[in-house]
């Protein structure tokens, strides 16, 4: 198997292709690498096992040595020994005299450009003209995407997220979710700031998982997918791919109104002006908002006119009763009868209620 390197060149899916330099090595020395797939076609692709075969002639008494490295860098040393490349494994040091061809398989760790240098000499020591072959490994292909049913959750509500696709190379599934306004999937699984959902499950041809999120709190969030061999993979087969949903806040149901106490939070029949400074509504859901919820309760006169509006952030704990800001005295010393407190949401009215004021 080829060692890991660092890449000069990352090519597009469909880029395959073998680009030969060869340097002026001995007359009757010679040889050529192709990279074929199980029927025979060239195909160089990282991450997918193939077929790499050396032939060539040699002198009698020499051997082949074969070194890689990241193609862009400096040329191939005069001896194999002083080369910086990597030895490249099955072709380092096997015999080759007169017509020969070596063969091994490999499974290429990295799509992009890389450079084998070849030597025809007695040892790795020996001075030789190297050959020298450049060959562009693509990468395989892939696709990744989520979808979430239903499309636009409650707050609270599961929701079945579904994870599909396609990797031609065994390859490794990566899913995060979080809040849209974190900004873009990050290039990695590692990078970005959200929640796991799927972490490394395995991938080779098509694929389908199903996960399930519950999000308390509306708003828009975010699924990131990546289809990469590790979680800090820079060159994923797929992605990173987002999908963005909201989750909407749940309409509450009141169960129960009254003009209350804003102290005791105890119901008062009739409020009398004369003795009563300040009141407040209160409302009990038998289904509460979601946390964050913006409500609003607006008193309005008996004669009509709406003379205060309070408004309130739900909050992100358990509770069912809302009590709303005060009404203060002087509002409804004067403005004696019928007065009626609306609690809305959203700009939706919820519930309005009745309270007299003698």
């Amino acid at each position: 198997m080829a060692s890991r390197g660092r890449l000069a060149l990352a090519l597009p899916a469909a880029a395959a292709a073998l680009l030969i330099g060869a340097g002026s090595a001995a007359a009757a020395d010679s040889a050529a690498i192709s990279v074929t797939a199980a029927n025979g076609a060239s195909d160089p692709v990282a991450y997918i096992a193939r077929v790499f075969t050396i032939t060539g002639t040699a002198t009698p008494g020499e051997n082949l040595y074969m070194k890689h490295r990241p193609a862009g860098g400096a040329p191939c040393a005069p001896t194999a020994f002083s080369d910086p490349g990597r030895l490249s494994t099955g072709f380092y040091g096997p015999a080759a005299a007169g017509s020969f061809s070596v063969q091994h398989v490999w499974t290429w760790d990295a799509p992009g450009a890389w450079m084998f240098c070849i030597w025809l000499a007695p040892s790795e020591t020996t001075i030789a003209t190297p050959i020298t072959q450049t060959i562009l490994f693509r990468a395989p292909s892939g696709q990744i995407a989520s979808s979430i049913r239903p499309a636009t959750p409650r707050a609270g509500q599961r929701a079945q997220v579904t994870v599909a696709g396609a990797s031609e190379a065994a390859r490794r599934i990566w899913v995060k979710w979080r809040l849209a306004s974190a900004g873009p999937c990050a290039a990695t699984y590692d990078l970005d700031p959200g929640q796991s959902l799927i972490d490394g499950w395995d991938a080779d041809g098509p694929f389908s998982a199903n996960r399930y999120i519950t999000q308390a709190i509306p708003g828009r969030y975010v699924i990131c997918d990546w289809l990469a061999g590790n979680s800090f993979d820079p060159l994923p087969v797929a992605g990173p791919a987002g999908l963005a949903f909201n989750v909407t806040p749940v309409k509450p149901v009141v169960f129960s109104t009254a003009i209350a106490s804003c102290k005791t939070q105890k119901a008062i029949a009739a409020v009398r002006a004369d003795s009563v400074r300040r009141v407040c509504a209160r409302f009990r859901f038998s289904k509460a908002p979601s946390p964050t919820t913006r409500l609003s309760v607006t008193f309005v006169t008996p004669a009509g006119k709406s003379y205060r509006t309070l408004t309130s952030t739900w909050p992100n704990r358990p509770r069912r009763t809302l009590i709303s800001g005060p009404l203060p005295r002087r509002a409804y010393e004067h403005r004696r009868g019928v007065w009626h407190a609306t609690l809305r949401t959203l700009g939706k009215r919820i519930k309005t209620m009745s309270f007299r004021v003698v």
